[in-house]
């Protein structure tokens, strides 16, 4: 049941994602022969009830007002996935619970959704995932298990396709998804290689979080040690 109701939380998601992206006047340079756009989606619901920030100008303001610069993951640390789309204030609280609509190097929309750790749902901790697959490509499963992992990142499937990518730090649980209506188990393989890409690959999975994690712990030093100094 809980499976059930996760994999329809993220159906409700993909149009505030696509509404997003469709209205966003930003426009990402051509990443050659793969950078063609996904394909577009109609309406715009969802955006209205959520803040939602269009371009990364109207997001610099908006975190400088409501994000706590201690626990915030900001767009620089996170640009590793892809250019900014646009970004979806999620929490009751200002800035806990937020989605960064990214646009990777081979065309693809993805969804990343950051939680604090200390308000991760049970659901996540409760039920343990099946071991990883004996094959390297991740997008897809046809054992029928619902989740497998590797060394901590979760991958979840429904009908036997990847449907979203989680893992944890110590401060901030970050999962991925697909951004619009391409679902991760189509993610165009071959192509330039990006962080997502690897993450699909068992074999490189567990390096790509490992690089991320350290970029973005590096980052926040950063900032705090600018911050104080």
């Amino acid at each position: 049941m809980k499976r059930i109701i996760s994999i329809a939380l993220l159906f409700l998601l993909l149009p505030v994602f696509a509404g997003c992206a469709g209205q966003n006047a930003y426009q990402p340079e051509p990443f050659g022969s793969a950078g063609t756009a996904a394909p577009s989606v109609a309406g715009t619901q969802g955006c209205q009830s959520l803040p939602t920030l269009l371009t990364i100008e109207e997001y610099n303001k908006y975190i400088a007002l409501k994000a706590d610069s201690n626990t915030f993951i900001n767009y620089e640390m996170v640009k590793s996935l892809g250019q900014f789309v646009c970004f979806v204030d999620k929490g009751h609280e200002k800035c806990q619970e937020y989605l960064y609509g990214l646009l990777d190097k081979n065309g693809y929309h993805i969804s990343l959704i950051v939680y604090p750790t200390t308000d991760l749902a049970t659901e996540y901790k409760s039920d343990p995932p099946q071991s990883a697959l004996e094959h390297d490509d991740m997008r897809t499963n046809q054992s029928r298990g619902e989740t497998c992992t590797i060394n901590g990142i979760q991958y979840n499937y429904y009908a036997g396709n990847l449907y979203s990518i989680v893992w944890h730090t110590d401060t901030h649980r970050f999962t991925i998804e697909a951004g619009r209506t391409i679902p991760l188990s189509a993610y165009p393989n071959g192509m330039n290689a990006t962080v997502l890409s690897r993450l699909l690959s068992a074999k490189t999975a567990e390096a790509a979080v490992a690089e991320f994690n350290a970029s973005v712990a590096l980052a926040r030093q950063q900032a705090m040690a600018e911050k104080t100094g």
